[in-house]
């Protein structure tokens, strides 16, 4: 232990790395720097298996330590051979790490498209100005320091523009398909809500004289209450609610009067109210209208099965 540097070396117990998967790398030493709060594995690649391990090394410890301490591989090439697709792979998964703590290349590396070309990784950008900013600030230095840390040491990090129209087609597509299957499940559970609250019905009657002669209507001025609400009322007391009719029913009794059940929902909950009409009411409502009922009200609970 360097008492100067505050570092202490660590013999690796690949015992433990086994358990979490690692199989593949080769670990020489562990370096932690308590001053700098640095942990560094001295290790050597020699296949895409051991690029694996140093993503499994570097979440286990992420997830232990979180951002409390610094994660560093220190690696050498041992003859590792990758096909192109798999330095692709390497590449995005660089840039990926890079976002989960860099602002800037969070900010600005939403859209992109990764080619391998000889010695150069070329990252196809979507915008000549967010080309222009991840230059200036030197995110390719970055990212290649990382891809050295995966052993890739002798490749150079390109930025490009090009046309991303299709990419962001199809975005916009599942943005829209997302926000169908939403207000999908939004129907489906507000169907669920009127299905499940029809089983209590509230009898509401309302006094002769709240409403104008020849006409079960009038404008009602006043405070909504929700139909959840509404519930919690007490005999007598008076309210106003609102919702949308989904079911009329009438019926004529003997007496000569016709009793219209009206059925509705405010999205939440619902309520059935039943008003007792002569033949010279006009009450003229419809399925899918909006209706506010207001008045001293009796409440009565059925419930059907």
């Amino acid at each position: 232990m360097d008492m100067n540097n505050k570092q202490i070396m660590i013999e690796p117990n690949m015992e433990v790395f086994e358990k979490l998967g690692v199989k593949n790398i080769e670990i020489k030493n562990i370096l932690l720097n308590t001053r700098t709060r640095r942990i560094t594995f001295n290790c050597s690649v020699s296949c895409m298996g051991c690029i694996n391990d140093i993503d499994t090394i570097y979440k286990d410890v992420l997830s232990k330590f979180g951002r409390e301490i610094e994660i560093e591989f220190v690696t050498e090439n041992k003859e590792l051979k990758l096909e192109d697709e798999e330095i692709k792979t390497i590449a995005i998964r660089a840039i990926e790490r890079l976002k989960s703590k860099n602002t800037t290349s969070k900010s600005f590396l939403c859209f992109y498209k990764v080619y391998v070309k000889n010695n150069y990784i070329i990252i196809e950008l979507n915008d000549e100005n967010i080309k222009f900013m991840l230059e200036e600030v030197k995110i390719s230095i970055k990212i290649e320091n990382i891809l050295a840390e995966y052993g890739l040491k002798d490749y150079k990090i390109v930025f490009s523009v090009g046309d991303f129209s299709k990419e962001l087609s199809n975005i916009e597509e599942k943005i829209k398909s997302d926000i169908e299957k939403q207000q999908s499940v939004i129907s489906s559970e507000r169907e669920k809500i009127i299905k499940e609250n029809s089983m209590t019905e509230t009898q509401v009657y309302k006094a002769k004289n709240e409403f104008k002669r020849g006409s079960k209507t009038k404008d009602i001025k006043g405070d909504v209450i929700s139909i959840k609400d509404f519930y919690d009322l007490y005999d007598g007391e008076s309210c106003i609610v609102q919702g949308e009719i989904f079911s009329i029913e009438a019926m004529v009794l003997k007496s000569g009067k016709t009793l219209k059940t009206i059925r509705i929902t405010d999205g939440k909950s619902s309520l059935t109210s039943k008003i007792f009409l002569d033949e010279n009411d006009n009450l003229d409502i419809s399925e899918g209208k909006i209706l506010k009922l207001s008045g001293k009200v009796q409440l009565e609970y059925l419930c059907r099965k």
